[in-house]
């Protein structure tokens, strides 16, 4: 392997202007490749074979007038007043009417109905208006969701307090902020006091850069042929631009130590590609491999991300085995170190990193007493972690959705944003009546109570 890396690198650099040229074409094409063929990205969650993935697909099958999204205006009574009082009431039922005449919606339910429980809160504060639409959850569109929130926003200027919630809106995705932004300053920093150089500090960052614009393009065009989760792309972002920087790194800093020994910026070029691109290229199928084995779960949106995972991986190492011994032979000499050769073999033994090996390996079981503290003062923050997929609570704080989910937080209590849908069937049971009767009063085992081939699945 290394001799063909060598090989590879050699003609990197001695056809660099080719190479440049051509990484521009397919950062081109690859990007017009994006925009025509990507059909956007979804939020729906879905994990086969698991309970509430059956009681889901239950539901859809038998009762496909539920199958739609589902809709939930919560509206809150002005204060001094509660939503049984029968001004308010009589408010929130006309609330109910004008949804029910709405585009796209299939049904509603007032919160006073007498086939509706648990709408109305303990205190009588707060009602939940249901609304059913008859479209999934992934095909509401902002044009379908734009007279559902108008009309919430109608009844607040008329005195109640009523916000939009639901699975018509779909979790919002995870952005790209100044977090990441000030990740890359401080990489750039630390390859500045590393190399004390800005070219040798700028190229990791420039083609791991150019590396994840590749890889996100490509994801983006995939969407054409499979869904991909907002999630993928940004789990790809990250990976590439740690990977493709470590990769560079591998790359540029045996590039410097074989110029600093006094071979020409072309040779150490193709020799840093032929010796360290052999790591390269094993630490990214060892990491492709392993993302790709996400897989192995089952979990169709884990295994979108660990393939979006892998695809930013393989863009890293093809830029650090092709574009980056272009580039090192455009910088040429000036990336050399601005020590001699001697100097830099003697900075080896008398610089700041052997005085540092030195200090800890002096007590070696301190510097791992030290170590093992520092990391687990570094790991109090995740006591606090909490893992769950998205929903209207990560949402903005002052977007409708979010405010309805507080909202039924507040005034209904904990698990209020959570309900269990229970699928029974009932086919087989001699008592479906008492079946039923049993499971909604929570009293015994109603799973035993239906014979051959039940099914009780709760689902959320």
């Amino acid at each position: 392997m290394s001799s063909a890396l060598y090989a590879l690198g050699q003609w990197a650099v001695r056809r660099r202007r080719l190479v440049v040229v051509l990484w521009l074409a397919l950062l081109v094409v690859l990007g017009g490749s994006a925009k025509v063929m990507q059909r956007g990205l979804t939020d729906v969650f879905t994990i086969p074979g698991t309970q509430s993935q059956q009681a889901a697909d239950s539901l859809s099958a038998r009762f496909p007038q539920f199958a739609g999204a589902s809709g939930q205006v919560v509206v809150t009574a002005p204060t001094g007043t509660t939503v049984t009082d029968p001004a308010v009431k009589a408010t929130i039922e006309d609330l109910t009417a004008r949804y029910a005449a709405l585009p796209h919606v299939r049904t509603t339910a007032s919160p006073f109905s007498e086939h509706v429980k648990g709408a109305v809160s303990a205190d009588s504060t707060t009602a939940i208006i249901a609304v059913q639409l008859d479209v999934d959850a992934a095909k509401v569109t902002p044009e379908m969701r734009a007279p559902l929130v108008a009309e919430a926003a109608r009844s607040t200027a008329a005195g109640l307090t009523a916000y939009m919630g639901g699975s018509v809106f779909m979790p919002s995705p995870p952005e790209v902020t100044m977090a990441e932004g000030l990740g890359v300053v401080v990489a750039l920093v630390v390859l500045l006091l590393t190399f004390g150089s800005a070219l040798a500090a700028g190229i990791p960052l420039l083609t791991s850069l150019i590396g994840v614009a590749a890889s996100m393009t490509v994801i983006f065009a995939a969407t054409r042929f499979t869904e991909i989760t907002s999630t993928a792309p940004f789990l790809g972002l990250m990976i590439g631009l740690a990977v493709g920087i470590d990769y560079a790194l591998f790359v540029l800093s045996r590039h410097r130590d074989l110029i600093a020994e006094g071979n020409s910026p072309e040779e150490a070029a193709a020799q840093a590609t032929g010796t360290a691109g052999s790591a390269v290229v094993f630490a990214g199928a060892t990491v492709g491999f392993a993302l790709v084995a996400l897989g192995v779960a089952g979990i169709p949106f884990l295994s979108v991300m660990g393939v979006a995972g892998a695809v930013a991986v393989v863009g890293a190492v093809a830029v650090s085995l092709t574009l980056l011994p272009a580039i090192l032979g455009y910088a040429g000499p000036r990336l050399a170190p601005k020590a001699t050769a001697e100097a830099h073999h003697a900075a080896r033994h008398t610089g700041w990193s052997a005085t540092w090996v030195r200090a800890v390996t002096r007590v070696p079981a301190l510097t791992v007493v030290l170590v093992l503290l520092g990391l687990g003062a570094m790991a109090v923050p995740a006591k606090d972690l909490h893992l769950a997929l998205p929903d209207n609570g990560t949402s903005s704080p002052t977007s409708t959705q979010r405010l309805a989910f507080d909202t039924i937080a507040r005034a209904f209590g904990p698990g209020a944003n959570a309900p269990l849908v229970v699928t029974l069937d009932i086919v087989s049971t001699t008592d479906p009546l008492g079946v039923v009767a049993e499971v909604s009063a929570g009293e015994g085992d109603a799973r035993h109570r239906v014979d051959h081939g039940r099914h009780a699945q709760p689902g959320r």
